[in-house]
């Protein structure tokens, strides 16, 4: 399974750059038609409508990158405060909820694309564009995010189950218990290896 999120991630990195690329390309477009319509009354029909579909595509692809990088917002208050064990149980629990709540949102988003390809769907604008060209990336970007969420929901079980609790606050954070910062902001095992350097300077 390692290995398989190994290729998850280097998958949501190429989707996150392709997405930071349209991003760029709307800003650019919206850009030109705000020139273009104050210095030469001039209109370029649908670029709010193509900066729409980039920001749709860039957001799904964009989903699956911040979850490999643990960038979603979390409030661990309380969290923070728990034994390990019960932060363990909390970050399984999260993961399967955030699983199956995505789970249902692509199901929906099948069903949009379903009714999109039944009735010839086309956007009511200037350009017409048939729905379902950004409508495919656009789920298939829900889809790839429902199945990274679902490999690390197996993962972080499989280690709770098996009692590798580091190993489950790592599939959960990203990075081992020793490098949380406390409430103070300090890195405990930052104050951990200076106290033992500190106890062997007086043994010395």
């Amino acid at each position: 399974m390692e290995r398989l999120q190994t290729i998850f991630e280097r998958i949501s990195r190429a989707g996150a750059r392709v997405g930071g690329v349209l991003l760029l390309v709307a800003v650019g477009l919206v850009t030109f038609e705000v020139i273009a319509r104050k210095l030469f009354n001039f209109s370029m029909a649908g670029a709010d409508e193509l900066a729409g579909y980039a920001y749709a595509l860039s957001m799904t692809w964009g989903y699956a990158y911040a979850l490999h990088k643990r960038a979603h917002i979390r409030v661990d208050v309380v969290y923070a405060r728990l034994p390990l064990v019960v932060r363990c149980v909390l970050d399984v629990v999260a993961f399967f909820a955030f699983t199956g709540l995505f789970a249902l949102l692509t199901v929906r988003g099948y069903s949009v694309l379903e009714q999109t390809i039944d009735l010839n769907g086309r956007a009511d604008t200037p350009l017409a564009v048939p729905l379902v060209y950004p409508q495919v990336p656009w789920l298939l970007g829900l889809v790839f995010f429902t199945l990274c969420l679902t490999l690390l929901s197996l993962r972080s079980f499989k280690a709770l189950v098996t009692r590798n609790y580091d190993m489950a606050h790592e599939i959960a954070h990203g990075r081992p218990e020793d490098q949380v910062l406390g409430d103070d902001g300090v890195n405990p095992a930052e104050i951990a290896a200076a106290e033992g350097l500190e106890s062997e300077d007086e043994k010395c």
